[in-house]
This record gives structure tokens, sequence and C-alpha cells, in this order.
């Protein structure tokens, strides 16, 4: 089961970004 290296960095940002959108908006 190979993911892409790729795939995994966008997950991250949008996981990254999805958790600190709160904070900016609070």
């Amino acid at each position: 089961m190979a993911a892409n290296s790729n795939f995994i960095l966008l997950t991250s940002f949008l996981l990254f970004a999805f958790l600190s959108f709160p904070s900016i908006i609070c």
C-alpha cells in the first residue's frame, strides 16, 4: 500500500489549515 508523497503533503497541509483556521477566526 504505497501512498504518493505529494498526496501526503497535501493532506497534511489541508489538515493543518483546517485545524488552524478556527484559531485565526476566533
